[in-house]
């Protein structure tokens, strides 16, 4: 998704960084460190606030999450319920082994539509 209009804005709690990559109709998520009981209130309201931009597409890219906990989950859950909802496209990319490895135990890494799954193959 190419990012054509804004600028990076940075939202950090001691674990986990937020980075916010706003275009025209889109935005892009980057999360870096830990998202767990302790940092999911801060993704939530991150996300609410990217929502109440009108959005119609966002990615959320999880590649510099380190950890990720039950709770951690809830708001990418809640996420693509809004999204699904609202006709928003959701998109979430990039998983660690970690992390991808939490959502498929889970049985949540084909709800939320997570790419790549990481077992496509070769």
């Amino acid at each position: 998704m190419p990012v054509s209009q804004g600028a990076g804005v940075e939202e950090d709690s001691p674990q986990l960084e937020i980075t916010v990559l706003e275009g025209e109709g889109c935005a892009r998520i980057v999360l870096r460190g830990e998202l767990d009981v302790a940092t999911a209130a801060v993704l939530s309201e991150r996300l609410a606030a990217v929502n109440r931009t009108g959005v119609s597409e966002l990615t959320v890219d999880l590649s510099g999450l380190s950890y990720l906990d039950p709770a951690g989950v809830s708001p990418l859950v809640a996420e693509q319920q809004r999204a699904t909802a609202s006709g928003m496209t959701l998109r979430i990319e990039s998983p660690t082994a970690f992390v991808r490895d939490l959502l498929t135990v889970t049985g949540l890494i084909d709800y939320l539509g997570v790419s790549p799954r990481g077992d496509e193959g070769p």
